[in-house]
């Protein structure tokens, strides 16, 4: 009788209902012996769980946060604010700016919510991730930039070798760019 009960526990631990506690669980039963694990363990995990893509328009994101079981929103915020989040029992949503005032800013501003949103879920299980030094704003600031890093060093190991070497020497780089500089001005005089 006792399995059976430990059982329904396991089955009924909240986990069902909440993607970001279940992400929570996997991430401590993988680094419990060595907690906290760095920023970047955290962000090539989640990059990896929640599928992010380095541009994704309005509607993905909000599919992607879907998927996750949060609903994401756009709303006009004060200025000083980018977005936020919030939960109430399993229900949870991320709110961003309705006007993206730098471009490209929604995706880390999504994901810096969502690391807010980890944060309370490591908490909520005892496992917090700051110390009484920390503040979750940087952490989080960092987990999204953190994430760009992995995505693009990703990026750079599809580019084939040739064209990584040729841009490593900035020299050729700057030469190229200013010869087709130089070329698309003559097309332009004389088109």
């Amino acid at each position: 009788m006792t399995h059976y009960t430990s059982s329904m526990k396991l089955l009924t631990d909240g986990t069902e209902k909440d993607p970001i506690l279940a992400f929570c669980k996997a991430v401590i039963s993988r680094h419990a012996e060595n907690w906290p694990p760095k920023e970047e363990v955290f962000a090539e995990e989640f990059v990896g769980w929640l599928g992010v893509r380095s541009f994704m328009t309005r509607s993905l994101m909000v599919e992607l946060c879907s998927s996750k079981g949060i609903k994401l929103s756009f709303a006009t915020v004060p200025p000083e604010l980018r977005g936020f989040n919030c939960s109430f029992q399993y229900k949870k949503e991320i709110v961003l700016a309705e006007e993206e005032t730098i471009v490209f800013s929604d995706l880390h501003t999504l994901l810096h919510e969502f690391r807010e949103m980890l944060e309370c879920g490591f908490a909520d299980l005892g496992y917090s991730t700051l110390t009484a030094k920390d503040s979750l704003e940087l952490k989080a600031d960092e987990f999204a930039m953190i994430r760009n890093v992995f995505q693009d060093r990703d990026r750079r190991a599809r580019i084939p070798r040739i064209f990584r070497n040729g841009c490593q020497n900035r020299d050729k780089l700057a030469t190229l760019f200013w010869l087709c500089v130089a070329i698309l001005m003559f097309c332009c005089l004389f088109a």
